[in-house]
């Protein structure tokens, strides 16, 4: 006997869109398979559209009270060992659900929760996308876990699970109104190891009307949760990871969602990790490079470094790019009958360099397009560093600056 699987549909005023929904459900290759509607007090013609399904899905109304309430109401209901969410507004591929029972019972443990690859759907343009993995998250990585939640790897409709995990982790939480599925997959994923089917086998769309587009709160939830649950991480939590890898991704993901407070959190704690280095360790190197560069390119260069004993705890990914775009733009940008002045700079909180170069002649100049300061100017933001520009009709300065310990 196959397990059964409950595909349950929370609508709120989704007769724009649930009918496609529905189809997807009903259309499943797996056979055993139940489709749970759940009317969480529409005001449109939600009732009208799922009643006229008939005895093909259950249908159960509510007052309203969020996604999470009528989540939870399917739940009850459920008679499926198995729990498939399904926003009224997406869709399923007719493969779905075979597939990912598939794949958990051959991982030969039923509590292995599934997830898989997605299209995104942009409306009102009606063009369809596939979701990418950014190639910077190792494979080896992407179903350890929590680990694919926790950098976002997860698009909600992707997952199925067992029944039993709610009886392990609770409900979805009435309290979250459009992070509550994020929520749920913290508390669900950290157990054991997943499956990820790499063929998209949801179509996720993004409209205005829905609601991580129509709630203005959507972005705040998202970062309130993220730092919340960072808070609770500790080294025996991330017995599958490096801590320093595991902050280090971390710090990409706020990053890309520009969610400033959990960044914040865990940039401290990725720099807890790593041992603070002097100033002249860390940049002796690169500054070599730089002057041996530019003197290849016919540049001179007059060099004012003081090594003051300082030490940083800096996030270094960047600083090899950040060189390189200063070179280039002193090469592409600077007269090379005078000389480049490289200082070193410091105050009571930091320490860095200025790099001062005289500007080509008008007819000599290159056009700039300031995409290599602007460049550099991303790159220290990110690391939390300062980055300063003076220009004058013939003289460009630019100064980098980072925090000591």
């Amino acid at each position: 006997m196959q397990p059964r699987v409950t595909i349950v549909i929370p609508v709120y005023n989704g007769a724009k869109y649930m009918r496609e929904a529905i189809d997807s459900a009903l259309a499943q290759s797996y056979e055993n398979v139940e489709v749970i509607v759940v009317n969480d007090g529409s005001t449109d013609q939600t009732e009208e559209i799922a009643l006229s399904y008939g005895d093909r899905i259950r249908y159960a109304a509510k007052e309203n009270g969020g996604v999470s309430t009528a989540l939870n109401m399917g739940i009850a209901c459920m008679t499926g060992d198995y729990f498939q969410y399904l926003p009224h507004d997406d869709l399923l591929h007719p493969d779905k659900i075979k597939l990912q029972i598939e794949a958990i019972q051959a991982s030969g443990d039923e509590m292995t929760i599934a997830w898989s690859g997605w299209n995104q759907l942009l409306e009102p343009e009606h063009k369809m996308i596939p979701a990418q993995i950014p190639p910077w998250h190792p494979r080896s990585c992407w179903t350890k876990r929590d680990y694919p939640v926790w950098v976002g790897l997860v698009s909600t409709v992707t997952v199925l699970l067992h029944r039993r995990y709610f009886d392990q982790a609770g409900l979805f939480d009435p309290a979250l109104y459009t992070s509550q599925d994020y929520d749920m997959w913290y508390r669900t994923f950290y157990a054991r190891d997943s499956v990820y089917l790499e063929t998209p086998l949801v179509t996720y769309r993004i409209h205005r009307e829905q609601g991580t587009q129509a709630d203005e709160n959507f972005h705040k939830n998202c970062e309130d949760l993220a730092l919340r649950k960072v808070r609770e991480v500790t080294e025996e939590t991330l017995c599958y990871v490096q801590p320093f890898k595991f902050f280090y991704e971390l710090l990409k993901f706020y990053q890309d969602t520009q969610w400033e407070a959990p960044y914040r959190y865990a940039r401290s704690r990725l720099l807890e990790l790593e041992e603070p280095e002097s100033f002249e360790n860390l940049f002796y190197d690169l500054l070599s490079e730089t002057c041996s560069y530019l003197e290849q390119k016919g540049i001179r260069v007059e060099c004012a470094l003081e090594w003051n004993g300082r030490e940083l705890r800096i996030y270094t990914d960047y600083l090899t790019r950040i060189m390189d775009n200063i070179m280039s733009n002193i090469v592409k940008y600077a007269d090379p009958q005078q000389p480049v002045q490289i200082r070193s700079v410091c105050d009571a909180q930091t320490v860095g360099f200025s790099f001062e170069n005289a500007v080509k002649s008008v007819e000599k100049k290159t056009e700039s397009t300031c995409v290599g300061i602007q460049s550099i100017k991303s790159m220290m933001a990110k690391m939390k560093e300062t980055c300063v520009t003076q220009q004058t009709e013939d003289r460009f300065r630019i100064t980098i600056r980072f925090q000591v310990v």
